[in-house]
């Protein structure tokens, strides 16, 4: 395959970032992005999502990079172990032409070895070409996500007497969530897409972690990445639902943020009825991007 498309496919290096950077800008390859990113926040948005540089791959023609698979590797869930292609993309000019069936050809090797049974990524829902694409490589379509822009809120304060909240950074983020995590966990009504997973989470070092008390009771959480102002989770325990924990845990991240929207990427509508994606708007939040969530079952 590869020597039929006179290029030259072989394993990413870290090295190559800049690289994998210019295709990024010219492929549109990771969605949703509100900003073009820089090579140092591309370099960290992999960084959290969990890049597996032994697992990525590039296709080269003349030393140029016209297309790449990077991939992150991790338990997900816990009974297996997964993949998520966090970029894949091929440049303008070359799409059609082969190279991303020829780098999975490569990447499913790469699984092989690392004893991978389920692959995952997403593709904007508009995206017919990529999503055939996807399709032809064995891909199903799982699940919707939809992504937000959530304005700085306008609505005044409620419960100011009963309602508490613990701000963790660091060290201090990762111990509340050893020691409380799966108290979190027990709030969710949906199982977050790979970019809000708990092991993102965990390799997001900048994280700030936002723990709401009800009359010294923990009743809920999110966690923000300031720099990206990016809501990467956020979660209230049932019988504290439809007081406004989740509102003033929305009030309190954007306090951390200079920009003027929190970034809400990939919130499934299908496990809670939508009741999520009904909150967000109700709070303001425009969608930015719908898109599919795409999974291949491997037999390792």
């Amino acid at each position: 395959m590869a020597k039929a498309l006179a290029v030259e496919i072989r394993t990413l290096r870290e090295s190559e970032l800049p690289q994998v950077h210019d295709l990024v800008l010219d492929a549109s390859a990771i969605y949703p992005v509100p900003i073009r990113p820089s090579v140092e926040q591309l370099g960290l948005l992999l960084e959290r999502r969990g890049v597996d540089w032994a697992s990525s791959f590039g296709a080269f023609s003349e030393g140029r990079l016209i297309g790449a698979t990077v991939t992150a590797v991790d338990e997900w869930p816990a009974l297996h172990m997964g993949a998520y292609a966090i970029v894949s993309a091929v440049r303008k000019g070359w799409q059609g032409k082969g190279v991303l069936s020829a780098l999975f050809e490569w990447l499913s090797l790469a699984l092989d070895r690392r004893e991978v049974t389920q692959m995952q990524l997403e593709v904007l829902i508009d995206n017919a070409r990529a999503r055939r694409a996807y399709e032809r490589l064995g891909f199903d379509a799982e699940r919707h996500l939809f992504c937000f822009e959530l304005p700085r809120l306008t609505r005044p304060q409620r419960f100011q007497e009963q309602l508490g909240f613990d701000v963790h950074e660091g060290e201090a983020a990762a111990a509340a969530a050893a020691e409380r995590g799966e108290l979190w966990t027990s709030f969710w009504s949906l199982t977050p897409a790979w970019t809000g997973s708990t092991w993102t989470v965990q390799r997001s070092k900048s994280r700030v972690v936002f723990e709401a008390r009800w009359q010294q009771e923990v009743c809920g959480y999110a966690v923000l990445v300031p720099e990206t102002a990016e809501l990467v989770q956020i979660a209230v325990a049932p019988e504290h639902r439809r007081k406004g924990v989740a509102t003033e845990l929305i009030r309190a991240c954007h306090q951390r943020v200079h920009g003027p929207a929190l970034h809400v990427l990939n919130v499934d509508d299908g496990a809670d009825r939508g009741v999520t994606i009904a909150c967000l708007r109700s709070l303001g939040a425009t969608m930015s991007a719908v898109q599919l969530e795409m999974v291949l079952h491997r037999v390792s």
